[in-house]
Formats: C-alpha cells, structure tokens, sequence
C-alpha cells in the first residue's frame, strides 16, 4: 500500500492507496460536542477532496487513544447536515476571504 502525507487546511492526513481507492486517517484531539451530539469538525474543502479522491470513510485517532471513523457525506447528507444546523461558518483570518464552512459530523466508535 502507497502510504503519503498531506495537508488539507489545517488537518493533517495519512492517505493510503490499495490499488483500489484512497483511505484516510488522521488525528483530531478531542470530539465535543454541538446542538446535543458528540461530533467532529471537517471543513468544506477538506470534504470536497475526499470526494474528488473517491474516499469513502476517514479514520480517526484521539489523543486519550480511542478510535473512530466518519463517511464522508454526500451530497444529500450535507444538506441533512446544513437543515439541522450542524456547521458553522468560521470568519476567514484573510482581509476580504470568504469564510469557511465547517461541518460537524458524528462518528461511530471503532
């Protein structure tokens, strides 16, 4: 398996090729918690990438050494996601940027 690191906007990713498709792995501190649900965040273009990378699930690593994984949301799931209020959009640290959207996103325990 080709293993490579990237960068997407902040989060730092192992992406793995198995001669099939891309896998993702990465590392998040902690989950917290928004609107009652245990989530984490992924930014709208990091998601945007997996897509186009055909990437179907990331797994999660924390810090107290729990596991995790998330499916990256379709297009149907993200406007789930957008109707109940699970994201955000944080202002952009550019003059003039436009802000980016973060999508809270519930995970399973692995």
């Amino acid at each position: 398996m080709n293993k490579e690191i990237i960068k997407l906007w902040g989060i730092t990713i192992e992406q793995f090729f198995d001669g099939y498709q891309y896998h993702w792995a990465t590392f998040i501190k902690d989950p917290f918690w928004f609107n009652g649900k245990k989530v984490i965040g992924f930014n709208e273009k990091a998601l945007d990438y997996a897509k186009i990378r055909g990437v179907r699930e990331v797994d999660i690593n924390f810090k107290n050494k729990e596991k995790a994984s998330i499916s990256i949301p379709t297009e149907r799931d993200l406007k789930d996601i957008i109707k109940s209020k699970m994201y955000e959009d944080k202002k952009s640290k550019f003059p003039n940027g436009k802000p980016m959207r973060i999508y809270y996103i519930e995970y399973i325990n692995k």
